[in-house]
C-alpha cells in the first residue's frame, strides 16, 4: 500500500508540519501554556472571543493562552487516533478540528474533550475517526478558556503541559488473493500454457 500524501504539508509546507507536527503513535509534543503561546485571548464585555494581541484587553482582564499543533496518520490503513493532553498545574482542555488542503475546516469534523474521566483535572484525550484526506489541528487550552468570561475569578489557567499520540488503529488489509491453478490437462501432460494447447 502506498504511503499516504500528507495533507498537512500541502496545506501549509513540509517544514512547518515537522517543527509542528504529530505524525505516529508515540510522538509527543510539550510546551508551556504563556506568553509565547500561539494564541492569547480573552473575553470582552459581551462575552466575545478577542484577540488580545490585535486588541488589547481593558486594564485588569484575564487573559487566556492556546497552542496549536498538526496531526496525519502515519499510513494510508489508520482510520482511528487517540491524542492524550496532561498538565500537571492547569486543567486542560483538549480541541481537534479537520481541514482540508485548501484549509478549508471540515463542520463534521470538530471533537472536544475537558476531562479523560469525570474528576480526572489532569488529562484531556479524545479518540477520533481519520481521513486520509484532511489534516488535523490539535489545540490546547485549559477549561476556563472555554468556559470562563471576564467577570469569571481568575483561573491559572497556563504553565507546562504533554501532548500525545496514544495509539492509531488501522484497518486490517484485505488478503491476497488466491492463487489460481488450471486443472490438469491429462491429454498434455498436465496443467498451464502449452503455447496453444499443444503438448510437449
Amino acid at each position: 500500500m502506498p504511503p499516504p500524501v500528507n495533507v498537512c504539508e500541502q496545506a501549509f509546507s513540509p517544514e512547518f508540519f515537522a517543527s509542528i507536527g504529530l505524525r505516529r503513535q508515540g510522538d509527543s509534543r510539550s510546551g508551556t501554556l504563556g506568553p509565547n503561546s500561539l494564541l492569547e485571548f480573552y473575553f470582552d464585555s459581551a462575552g466575545e472571543v478577542q484577540n488580545a494581541r490585535e486588541v488589547p484587553p481593558p486594564p485588569g482582564t484575564f487573559t487566556f493562552y492556546s497552542d496549536g499543533f498538526l496531526y496525519f496518520p502515519s499510513a494510508a490503513n489508520v482510520t482511528g487516533v487517540t491524542i492524550r493532553l496532561t498538565s500537571s498545574v492547569f486543567d486542560p482542555l483538549l480541541a481537534i478540528s479537520g481541514f482540508d488542503a485548501n484549509r478549508n475546516s471540515d463542520p463534521e469534523l470538530i471533537f472536544i474533550n475537558d476531562d479523560a474521566a469525570p474528576g480526572n483535572f489532569t488529562t484531556s484525550e479524545l479518540t477520533i475517526p481519520v481521513r486520509q484526506d484532511r489534516c488535523y489541528l490539535v489545540l490546547v487550552q485549559s477549561y476556563w478558556a472555554q468556559n470562563a468570561r471576564s467577570s469569571a475569578p481568575g483561573s491559572p489557567g497556563r504553565g507546562p503541559y504533554t501532548l500525545e499520540v496514544v495509539r492509531e488503529t488501522s484497518a486490517t488489509p484485505p488478503p491476497p488473493p488466491a492463487i489460481q491453478q488450471k486443472p490438469e490437462d491429462p491429454e498434455n501432460g498436465g496443467g498451464g500454457d502449452r503455447g496453444g494447447g499443444v503438448g510437449i
